[in-house]
């Protein structure tokens, strides 16, 4: 068995949660982490230059510091290579940091990324430039992989011998062997926003099962439209070929690969069939949005696509409590010590606090309390603060009737309710769980099945007014 950092083996199929701005941050992370222990985490895309000369407290709270409880962990950086000493210096952070996998960000497709700082996808037009800085950051990372994430096709280049060329020269100038593959064209000419870009341009499976044949001795990941876990485990591992397969050809069932795809049947014309065989260097995929939108899509990803024993948690109120647990620890209350100082996002933590009163609203006494409960004391806590915290958790009953509408409209009343802000994140999370119907929390999450469910991509079916 081949080790790799973070514990990762390449003899063992993997499920990512991709790296997406805004979501994958520290705290929904950590949730995700309860929900799975083996699946590998992505940090949300940073800056090289936002690490070298962004604020430090907040590049350490809120960029690189992780809890230890993440591995395995990848981060994934932007870079233009308009400068090669920050690609350095940001690397070198990332490393001191005790990340397991640094990743060059070579999709992103927003106009601010990709047209006016010309990184992202816009590197896919400029191979040798793209080499320069997996070489810098190569150079940086001697114990732990260097990869680069890239779209299969860009603009008005549409032509398999692209990707094929790309991968070719990153591999020959740099020695990169990891590529995680967006298994869509990309357009940075306008013609789509950001959302668009992830929905619009077809899904073509086939061509990243053909670049594995092409590059046998390199890795690679499928990323993009991977909605549910028995659709991720069908990619890594196979389904049952009906005919005969060529011996040594990675190809898919009989009628996929044309677009549109007819068999898949995708509002797109995507083809998002799995291979058979699969390539013995398809590593793993990629779940993304899905995972979002509703968390608990990842709670039998140990079971179901690892193989292990059980889970970490059975039900949604296991994971909450959990989750409060750990912000008690990340976001420290502000009732009960006379500190000036405002916890905000960028600095969340003050270490040194002394509390000095007690609090009757978290459970104790206190004098310091008006007749309706609510803290006398200034707001300590900002309002972001709550937000971020929060918000990874507002998933949690998507798709469970009755559950998400009001969950979600539980979280928003506490959340906006100062006179407990100053207790913190934890306790506000705490008290939406006291909220929330008790059987909904204590039901145990559905397990995956390899029994047919119809289209194998296809969402949770749920009712217009509960999402």
């Amino acid at each position: 068995m081949t080790e790799e950092a973070g514990g990762r083996s390449r003899d063992v199929k993997e499920l990512h949660v991709a790296p997406m701005l805004d979501v994958t941050y520290r705290d929904f992370r950590y949730l995700a982490r309860l929900l799975t222990k083996r699946a590998v985490l992505w940090t949300e895309m940073v800056v090289d230059d936002t690490l070298v000369f962004g604020d430090t407290d907040m590049v350490k709270n809120h960029y690189l510091e992780f809890d230890e409880a993440e591995h395995p962990l990848i981060c994934q950086i932007g870079s233009s290579g308009y400068n090669l000493e920050w690609t350095e210096d940001a690397s070198k952070k990332v490393r001191d940091a005790g990340y397991d996998e640094i990743n060059l960000n070579a999709e992103c497709p927003s106009n601010k990324v990709a047209v006016r700082r010309q990184f992202g996808a816009a590197l896919m037009k400029k191979p040798d430039i793209s080499a320069s800085i997996l070489n810098t950051m190569r150079c940086v990372e001697h114990d732990i992989p260097v990869s680069i994430k890239v779209r299969i096709a860009i603009d008005e280049i549409d032509a398999e011998d692209f990707l094929y060329d790309y991968i070719k020269h990153l591999i020959e100038e740099c020695g990169c062997h990891r590529f995680y593959l967006h298994s869509r064209k990309v357009y940075t000419d306008g013609r789509y926003r950001p959302l668009q870009n992830r929905n619009v341009p077809p899904l073509n499976f086939p061509s990243v099962y053909n670049v594995c044949r092409q590059f046998p001795d390199c890795d690679f990941w499928i990323n993009g439209g991977i909605r549910i876990i028995e659709h991720a485990k069908a990619i890594c591992f196979g389904e049952p070929m009906h005919g005969e397969s060529c011996e040594g050809e990675s190809v898919v069932q009989p009628g996929h690969g044309s677009f549109p795809c007819k068999l898949c049947n995708e509002s797109n014309g995507s083809c998002i069939a799995p291979p058979s065989p699969v390539p013995p260097n398809l590593r793993g995929c990629l779940i993304g949005r899905a995972a979002m939108e509703n968390p608990a899509v990842l709670a039998d990803v140990d079971r179901y696509f690892y193989g292990d024993e059980c889970n970490p948690a059975q039900n949604r109120r296991q994971v909450l409590l959990r989750y409060a647990d750990y912000l008690s620890r990340r976001y420290p209350k502000r009732c009960c010590d006379s500190d000036p100082r405002v916890s905000t996002v960028n600095v969340p933590i003050i270490s040194d606090l002394i509390h000095d009163r007690l609090c009757q609203i978290c459970g104790t006494e206190s004098d310091n309390v008006d007749d309706d409960g609510a803290d006398l004391l200034e707001l300590r806590i900002a309002k972001p603060v709550i937000d971020l915290a929060m918000k990874p958790v507002l998933g949690m009953f998507y798709g469970v009737k009755g559950g998400q509408k009001r969950w979600r409209q539980i979280c928003h009343e506490v959340s906006c309710d100062d006179h407990i802000r100053n207790c913190g994140p934890a306790y506000v999370l705490r008290k939406a769980v006291d909220q929330m119907n008790p059987f909904l929390l204590d039901k145990e999450f559905e397990l995956c099945s390899d029994e047919p469910k119809g289209d194998v991509n296809s969402n949770l079916i749920v009712n217009d007014d509960d999402v």
